[in-house]
């Protein structure tokens, strides 16, 4: 017997979440770890103007965070969103849909809730 309509429309929208991709593909803790690897790269993105690469990142961590961390964190993103060579797209349709002044936090809690973008 086929689940109730509604149900199968509910769940099939979550699925289609950043976080029930994320989840599903690496855990609760690397999605964690993914999405804050997506807001780091986008506020830092977004700060020098252009799309930032790993490198940058690391120039400026100035130590706050280990080079191997970083790799860790880009590692994640990696595994939980297949297809996604940077979080560049995930960034983008956040940005749409939450234009103006944002921070690291309230960027984490709303892309978990953000309809997954496809990969470009």
């Amino acid at each position: 017997m086929a689940p109730p309509k509604k149900a199968q429309e509910r769940a099939e929208r979550l699925q289609r979440t950043v976080a029930m991709v994320a989840i599903r593909n690496v855990g609760f803790k690397r999605a964690l770890q993914a999405v804050g690897f997506v807001v780091t790269w986008g506020l830092f993105s977004e700060h020098v103007g252009h799309e930032a690469t790993s490198t940058e990142l690391i120039e400026a961590s100035k130590g706050e965070r280990s080079r191997a961390a970083i790799f860790r964190d880009q590692a994640a993103f990696r595994a939980a969103f297949p297809g996604h060579d940077t979080p560049a797209v995930i960034w983008r349709a956040y940005r749409a849909a939450r234009p103006g002044r944002v921070t690291a936090s309230t960027a984490t809690v709303d892309l978990f809730g953000l309809a997954m973008p496809k990969a470009a």
